[in-house]
């Protein structure tokens, strides 16, 4: 897929999770249960609230999006201009509903695609739980059963980079390093985002976080098809 695909019908997402109480500590007892078992099988012999703070922003049952990022392109001369958009805050139902219209607006034919990071495992998934956890139909993209892999407008740049490895995983920053991509300087880690939203869930070091995730992906994608740069003067966060 990727050899084929034209930038300009791309669009690079990233989605980022928080639990949903901001520690094992508040959360009420059936959601505490629910998550001793599910540490229990997955987190053998860790500490159930330390897992909680590390892991349950993956899992959609026991999280929701803080955030969702998308990229996309425009031809600009010989390189190509990036529109970063972001949807995050307190209101999640707003987010998933924001983020549904954009995906549809964006992927309406089947030479367009969504693009992520890991999507397969993690982003793809974790957002169709999350819309689904709201009563909202899913954008045909991410309509997957009965479609042969061919038909599907989904791309994950992880998978690309596996080079059929069976079990293969790299963080999009290593990624980006390794391909002489300059990242996005940002000083707080993953966690560190999931604390600021429980204090401030409109904090703007969110979409900060989010803006620059997006701004990685996109340009692996560009390296990947060696078409041009994406320099920082063609990006606009809208």
């Amino acid at each position: 897929m990727i050899e084929q695909l034209d930038l300009s019908n791309a669009l690079t997402m990233v989605v980022t999770g928080v639990p949903h109480f901001p520690s094992y500590q508040q959360m009420d007892e059936v959601w505490k249960k629910l998550w001793n078992q599910h540490s229990a099988r997955y987190y053998t012999g860790q500490d159930p609230a330390l897992t909680y703070t590390e892991y349950a922003g993956l899992y959609a049952e026991f999280s929701k999006a803080m955030s969702v990022g998308f990229g996309s392109f425009e031809k600009w001369g010989k390189n190509f201009q990036l529109k970063v958009k972001i949807f995050s805050g307190a209101d999640e139902e707003r987010i998933i509903k924001d983020s549904v219209l954009y995906i549809e607006k964006h992927i309406r034919f089947k030479e367009q695609v969504l693009v992520s990071h890991g999507g397969r495992e993690n982003d793809f998934p974790f957002i169709s739980r999350r819309i689904i956890s709201h009563r909202v139909a899913l954008p045909n993209c991410l309509v997957v059963g009965n479609k042969a892999p061919w038909e599907l407008n989904l791309l994950d740049t992880q998978e690309i980079w596996k080079f059929s490895a069976p079990v293969y995983r790299v963080s999009i920053e290593a990624l980006a390093m390794t391909m002489g991509i300059t990242i996005p300087h940002f000083d707080r880690t993953e966690t560190d985002i999931r604390s600021s939203y429980h204090e401030n869930p409109d904090s703007p070091v969110i979409k900060e976080f989010t803006a620059n995730k997006v701004i990685c992906l996109s340009r692996i994608l560009v390296r990947f098809k060696d078409e041009g740069q994406l320099p920082d003067n063609l990006i606009t966060v809208l």
